[in-house]
């Protein structure tokens, strides 16, 4: 397969629809295909997203680690986000004390 059809895929699709999908990504050694390397990508019927690399262990390695890089960026995103929000919970809830307290 061309790369350029595989980037086409990702066009298509809107990246953040893509982000929020669960994204497998697989290789394959294969002796059937020689020396040539390939990348497929996929959106399986239960929605998934699937990257499915051929013979080249740097590709596998360097998608797995930017996937990788990804996803522990946003769950420290969401962790902050949350902390925010218990912040801003309790903030109002003093608020809410300090008012019922004033004379």
């Amino acid at each position: 397969m061309d790369i350029l059809k595989t980037f086409d895929k990702f066009y298509r699709e809107s990246i953040s629809v893509i982000r929020e999908r669960i994204i497998n990504i697989i290789f394959v050694n294969s002796s059937t295909m020689s020396n040539d390397y390939s990348i497929k990508a996929e959106i399986k019927k239960n929605q998934d997203f699937q990257i499915s690399v051929f013979n080249n262990k740097k590709t596998y390695k360097l998608l797995t680690t930017a996937w990788s890089k990804y996803q522990k960026k946003q769950d420290f995103k969401n962790q902050i986000l949350k902390d925010q929000k218990i912040k801003e919970e309790t903030q109002n809830e003093n608020n809410k004390i300090g008012i019922y307290n004033k004379r």
